[in-house]
């Protein structure tokens, strides 16, 4: 699975955002006083979830943090949607904080590895290890996100030592239908 992050300005950017061909997703953050930002049209976007909290790095009653709650909204859009996109766009003011610690987590998540994602800004690890605890703190994650697990073990063969032996096409195939 692909993730991108971009920033305010690269995603209200007709000439960037309408680039992208590929189906997908979008997360859009803004902070708690800031109102949603509105979308460019681009016909191969599935859906999108406005979330509103601060870049703040730990619980101060004078701004709104990210939660839990927060967390399961974004696995729940993402479990919903996993099917049928081949990218999903993370986007935040700056494009450089918490669009990239919540890439980075879904990367972590889904596709074995963050490193491409983790490397374009400095993450909010406030926002990064709260959705991270919440998928892998429970012990039923692939039971309440059976999609995710899929793509997950999916990506999983993509990390096999050399020899192992890989599941057959056919086989994948007959998963993936009981994961939809």
């Amino acid at each position: 699975m692909k993730i991108l992050t971009l920033s305010q300005q690269e995603i209200k950017n007709p000439r960037i955002y309408n680039t992208i061909k590929e189906k997908h997703i979008v997360i859009s953050i803004t902070s708690a006083q800031d109102e949603e930002i509105k979308l460019p049209n681009n016909i191969t976007r599935t859906s999108e979830l406005f979330l509103k909290f601060d870049d703040v790095q730990d619980i101060d009653e004078r701004f709104v943090y990210f939660d839990r709650g927060m967390a399961k909204e974004i696995l729940d859009f993402v479990e919903k949607h996993i099917n049928s996109i081949s990218l999903i766009i993370v986007q935040c003011q700056a494009g450089l904080s918490r669009s990239v610690a919540i890439g980075a987590a879904l990367s972590k998540i889904i596709n074995y590895s963050d490193d491409a994602i983790y490397t374009k800004g400095i993450p909010n690890m406030f926002v990064y290890t709260i959705l991270l605890d919440y998928f892998f703190g429970s012990r039923y994650w692939k039971k309440e996100y059976p999609r995710i697990a899929y793509k997950r073990n999916q990506a999983m063969l993509y990390y096999l030592e050399p020899g192992t032996v890989r599941l057959s096409n056919n086989l994948d195939s007959k998963r993936e239908k009981d994961y939809e």
